[in-house]
Parts: C-alpha cells; structure tokens; sequence
C-alpha cells in the first residue's frame, strides 16, 4: 500500500516571512508532503533566489519580468525529490500557478496544480483581463485531463460582480479521474 500524500494550500496574505514560524510549525507537526504558500507577494530577483524551508525544495512560478512579485510558491518535502517532477509545460508566465507530477507505482500518476487568481495583474483589473487569466488556468486543466492523469486543483476561489463590487461565491477543489 502506498504512503498517502498531505497536500495544502495556504493563502498566506502577503506575510509570507511574518509567518514562516507558523508555517514550519504547520509543516513539521502536520507532517506535509506538499504545501503550496498563495498570495506570497514577493519580489525575487530574477525569479532566481530561493525561499528555504529546511527539508523543503522551493519551486517558483514562472515570472515574465526580472522584478515580477512571486504570487505562489511550492514547497515538496525533499524526501519527494525522486518521485515530483514540476511540470513547467503546464505552466506560464502569464498565470502564476505551479503543476506537479507525482510517480506512483501501481496507480496512475497525480497531477497537482497550486494557483493563485489573481484580480488585478500589471495594473488592470477589469474583468475581461481576469476571464483571459480565468481561461489559461482553465485550458492548464484541459491539458493535464487529456493525460489521463488523476489530477488536483486547490483553493479556486470564483467570484461575480454584485453591485459593482466583488463578492466571493465560493471556493472548491477540482478533481478529475
């Protein structure tokens, strides 16, 4: 029987290093295989620079400008390193998401996706940019279902306009099998 996986996702509020005792707390404690941080906010030069969490490998989203703020960040326990491939085909620098490959023997292969939807991306907000972002991560899906993959999403938050304002409705995980 195989080890079951702790997947998490935490939208951390741009408090990324305010938190990070909590965070490790979290990791050791709860024993987390994988934990994707959202709404990191962080600027790393070039995309380069690595937050470090001991035990932890750090994987970026991918950035379009060298200064562009990191929105999420994965964390895979480093004892996953043989077993996790980052998936950078599904991934692209104009949504900040992160997909994972998990190797299982016996069983399909899992597909995990970390995103953050982002409202207001280099200064535009409307929402005819946040449909054009809203359909890259859907057409990401559309790619993993067509492997034939079990495959995760995490911490979708969708949101409509109610009196000019915007109001979340609900937040869900997908699944596919």
């Amino acid at each position: 029987m195989e080890q079951q996986l702790k997947i998490c996702s935490w939208n951390i509020r741009r408090g990324l290093i305010k938190r990070e005792v909590e965070l490790k707390n979290i990791l050791n404690t709860e024993k987390v295989n994988i934990m994707f941080l959202v709404e990191t906010d962080i600027t790393m030069l070039n995309g380069k620079e690595d937050y470090k969490i001991e035990g932890y490998e750090t994987i970026l989203q991918k950035t379009d400008q060298n200064m562009e703020k990191i929105r999420i960040i994965g964390l895979v326990e480093e004892e996953m390193r043989n077993i996790t491939k980052v998936r950078t085909d599904l991934m692209t620098k104009e949504f900040p998401s992160i997909w994972l490959e998990i190797t299982r023997s016996k069983q399909k292969n899992l597909l995990i996706c970390g995103f953050y939807r982002e409202w207001t991306r280099n200064g535009n907000s409307s929402e005819n940019e946040q449909s054009v972002r809203l359909k890259i991560l859907i057409n990401q899906m559309e790619q993993a279902t067509n492997e034939k993959k079990l495959s995760y999403c995490w911490e979708m938050q969708i949101c409509v306009l109610t009196n000019g304002m915007k109001k979340p409705t609900t937040s869900s995980n997908w699944q596919q099998n």
